[in-house]
């Protein structure tokens, strides 16, 4: 385990406690079990555990101005897609009903 820097600690502290918070926090919503979640969590997970290399997961420092930049850029490109697309498709109205309209909501959405 002395091969493993603050940057590793952190991302598979990050990672256990995202599991582990799955089942309370699903029980205490009552809604159905995000199996697409531990999907996206696992294998980051596997790959930092073995490797002990937590850029191979994509998981650095970034400078803020970057950071600032590149949020500021999606953030705009989100906005922009769907002033165009939502009046006309009504997508997002309709993964709101979708989720919520049964009988045990998406945690997303709970």
């Amino acid at each position: 385990m002395s091969r493993w820097r603050g940057s590793v600690i952190i991302i598979i502290t990050w990672c256990l406690l995202a599991l582990g918070s799955l089942i309370p926090v699903t029980n205490l919503l009552q809604s159905s079990f995000p199996l697409f979640t531990v999907l996206w969590i696992l294998p980051p997970l596997i790959v930092v555990v073995v490797s002990g290399d937590s850029q191979r997961v994509g998981f650095r420092a970034v400078r803020p101005g970057e950071l600032a930049r590149v949020a500021v850029i999606n953030l705009g490109g989100l906005l922009l897609l769907m002033l165009l697309v939502e009046p006309w498709s009504h997508t997002y109205a309709m993964l709101l009903q979708a989720a919520m309209g049964g009988s045990r909501p998406d945690p997303t959405f709970a």
